[in-house]
């Protein structure tokens, strides 16, 4: 890595040093990923060997997903399926003002 032979090419050691840290992260990176895929397809048996578990996360999904409908506001749409929800315009408080710019 740049050595140019005359035994002292420290720009070339600080490279070289620097790549091999960034191949050792990107495998740790991997080591990880490889983990978490692991663990999403042990949960994934676990799901497919015992119905009850896949009812008790359907639950809490059902659940959770009920959460959000009570949070969040119902998406209307105007012409061509653009977003027309103006909450400044019909007194919704919001400091969001959505422009149609077509």
């Amino acid at each position: 890595w740049g050595d140019t032979g005359d035994g002292g090419d420290d720009v070339g050691d600080t490279v070289h040093e620097r790549v091999e840290a960034g191949i050792e992260h990107l495998q740790a990176a991997a080591r990880e990923l490889i983990a978490a895929a692991r663990a999403v397809l042990d949960a994934a048996e676990e799901v497919v060997e015992d119905p009850e578990t896949a009812r008790g996360l359907a639950g809490v999904a059902e659940t959770v997903a009920g959460f959000v409908r009570s949070v969040v506001p119902p998406r209307r749409s105007g012409p061509a399926g653009a977003d027309a929800t103006n909450d400044t315009e019909e007194g919704g408080g919001s400091s969001v003002q959505r422009i149609d710019i077509s």
